[in-house]
C-alpha cells in the first residue's frame, strides 16, 4: 500500500490558484526536502500533482526486504558475485577458505540478478533496513564504475545512465532489454545503519569497535578481527549520522577511515559525532593520525581492506600480521599458532610422521621416594590474615592550607596534572578524579576555587560541560582538541 507524505505544517503558493495554502509534498531528493510544486492545497482542497509519491508503509518495506533478502542470499545464488568469487580466490590457500562463506552469510552479503553484490544492512535489533548494491570485478576485488558498471539504464533523458552502487537491486531484465530495478530510496520510507550494527547489538559494550569506511573493508578485516574486536562501517566518509552513531554509544570506537583526502577531512566531523552520541572515539596514537599510525606510507585510497589482503594474504611467504601491538586492548590472546604457520609455508609434522623412538623403561633405576628428607611446616611463620580489613580513614588526610587557593597558579596547575598528563581515554568527572587525589573536602575546595579563577575556562584546557546523574560536572579531554 502507498500513501502520499506532505508537510503539514509548511504552506507555499500553489501552482493552480496560487494562493499560499499548499501542504508541500515531502522529497527528501530535492534540497531542502520538499516538492513545492506538489502537494495538498487547503483552498482546492484536493492534491495538487503528486503523482510520484511513492512513500511504503513500514509492514509493506519490512515484506520487501525479506523477499529480496531471501532470494539474493540463497546458497545458489549468494556467492556468485565478484567480490564472493574474489575473496574465495583469495583465500584459497589460508585456514579462512572453508570459514569464507558463512562469514559472509553473517554479514549478510548477497547477489542480485545482475550479478552484484548486496551488502544487507541489519540494525542492532536484527531487523532489514535497506540493500546496497556494489558491482565488483572478481579479477581484482576492486568497484567497477563507470561504463564498466553492469547496473546501466535509460534515464528520462534517453541517455545512458551507469551506477557503482545503489540503494536497492537488480530484480530482473525486461523484453527491451532494461533492467529491472527495485530502489529503496528515502522517499518510499526507507532508512539506513551502521553497516555491522547487528553484531554491536549482541556482542558486550566492554568489545571495542573499530570504525571502517566501506561495507568491503568491514566485511574483509572482521574476518581477522572478531569476536575481539567488532567491525563497523560508515557506508561511506560523510555518511554517519548521530541516529547512525547512537549504536555505538559508551564503546571505545576507532576511527580507520580510507588513508585519501576526503577520509582525513571526514575523520574530525565523525569523532564528533561519536562523541555527540557518548562514544569514546580514538583517532590518534601519540599524536599521529590512526590511518598513518597502522597503514604508514599507504597510497591513496588504501584502507584496512587492502592491507589484509596484500601481500601478506596472497602469498604464503609471510606470517599473519601481528596487530596486538597496533590496536591497544584488540587482541587478549595470539593468534593461532597452528594457522599462522601453515599461511607462512612453515610445514607443521603430524603425529603420524614423527619418527618413533625405542626406549626400554626396565634399564631406568627405581626410585625410593622413602629417602627423600622430610620438609618443614613453613605456614606457622606466615602471619595471619585478618578476616576484615580497616576501612580507610579519608578524614585523616592532611588539609591543604586556604592560602593554596588563593593561588591561580596552583590551582591550574593542580587541574593540568590531574588531567593533562594521564594517558586514559576514557573521560571521567573532573570530581570524582580530584577525590580520588585528594579525598572529598579538598576536591571540592579544589573545584571551587578553580571555578572561582575561571580555571575551567583556561585555554590550556579543553571542557565539555555534561549532565550526570541530575548534577551538573564538568569533563576534560586528554588535550586540547582531543576526544570529548
Amino acid at each position: 500500500m502507498q500513501r502520499r507524505k506532505f508537510h503539514a505544517s509548511t504552506r507555499v503558493e500553489c501552482p493552480e490558484c496560487s494562493s499560499k495554502a499548499l501542504a508541500p509534498l515531502v522529497d527528501h531528493a530535492k534540497p531542502d526536502g520538499l516538492d513545492r510544486q506538489q502537494g495538498y492545497c487547503y483552498v482546492c482542497c484536493k492534491v495538487i500533482g503528486a503523482k510520484s509519491a511513492r512513500y511504503i508503509s513500514s509492514s509493506d518495506r519490512e515484506a520487501l526486504l525479506q523477499k529480496w533478502y531471501d532470494v539474493s542470499t540463497r546458497d545458489s545464488l549468494r556467492l556468485r558475485n565478484g567480490l564472493a568469487a574474489y575473496l574465495q580466490q583469495t583465500f584459497a590457500d589460508t585456514p579462512y577458505a572453508e570459514s569464507l562463506p558463512s562469514h559472509l552469510l553473517q554479514w549478510s552479503v548477497g547477489t542480485d540478478d545482475a550479478g552484484s553484490c548486496v551488502f544487507w544492512y541489519r540494525d542492532e535489533t536484527q531487523a532489514l533496513r535497506t540493500a546496497k548494491v556494489v558491482p565488483y570485478d572478481s579479477s581484482t576485488g576492486k568497484r567497477r564504475k563507470g561504463v564498466d558498471s553492469p547496473i546501466r539504464w535509460t534515464n528520462k533523458d534517453g541517455k545512458m545512465q551507469y551506477v557503482d552502487n545503489l540503494y536497492g537491486l537488480v530484480t530482473g531484465t525486461r523484453e527491451d532489454g532494461s533492467l529491472r530495478i527495485e530502489t529503496f530510496s528515502t522517499e518510499k520510507g526507507y532508512s539506513t545503519c551502521l553497516y555491522g550494527a547487528h553484531f554491536v547489538g549482541s556482542t558486550s559494550p566492554d568489545t571495542p569497535v573499530l570504525l571502517v569506511e566501506s561495507e568491503k573493508s568491514a566485511v574483509v578485516a572482521s574476518l581477522f578481527l572478531y569476536p575481539n574486536m567488532l567491525v563497523v562501517a560508515t557506508g561511506g566518509a560523510n555518511a554517519i549520522t548521530k541516529e547512525k552513531a547512537s549504536v555505538l554509544a559508551g564503546r571505545d570506537v576507532y576511527v580507520l577511515l580510507d588513508a585519501d583526502d576526503t577520509g582525513r577531512r571526514s575523520t574530525e566531523s565523525v569523532v564528533e559525532t561519536l562523541a555527540s552520541v557518548g562514544a569514546r572515539p580514538v583517532y590518534e596514537v601519540d599524536g599521529v593520525p590512526l590511518v598513518d599510525y597502522l597503514l604508514p606510507n599507504a597510497p591513496k585510497g588504501y584502507d584496512i581492506a587492502d592491507y589484509y589482503l596484500s601481500e601478506h594474504i596472497q602469498t604464503t611467504t609471510q606470517a599473519l600480521p601481528d596487530t596486538t601491538a597496533e590496536f591497544p586492548q584488540m587482541l587478549d590472546e595470539l593468534p593461532d599458532v597452528d594457522a599462522a604457520l601453515a599461511v607462512s609455508g612453515v610445514e607443521m609434522l603430524t603425529a603420524d610422521e614423527l619418527p618413533d623412538v625405542d626406549v626400554d623403561l626396565s634399564t631406568l633405576p627405581d626410585f625410593d621416594l622413602s629417602t627423600l628428607p622430610e620438609l618443614p611446616d613453613v605456614t606457622a611463620d606466615f602471619p595471619q590474615i585478618p578476616d576484615e580489613l580497616p576501612a580507610l580513614d579519608m578524614s585523616t588526610l592532611p588539609e591543604l592550607p586556604d592560602a593554596k587557593f588563593d593561588d591561580v597558579e596552583f590551582v591550574r596547575s593542580t587541574i593540568l596534572r590531574v588531567f593533562g598528563t594521564t594517558k586514559e581515554l576514557a573521560l571521567e568527572s573532573l570530581h570524582e578524579r580530584l577525590e580520588k587525589l585528594y579525598g572529598r573536602r579538598n576536591s571540592s575546595r579544589l573545584y571551587h576555587a578553580a571555578q572561582a579563577h575561571k580555571v575551567l575556562a583556561s585555554p590550556q584546557l579543553d571542557w565539555k560541560h555534561h549532565s550526570r546523574t541530575g548534577q551538573s560536572t564538568y569533563y576534560v579531554a586528554v588535550k586540547k582538541g582531543a576526544t570529548k
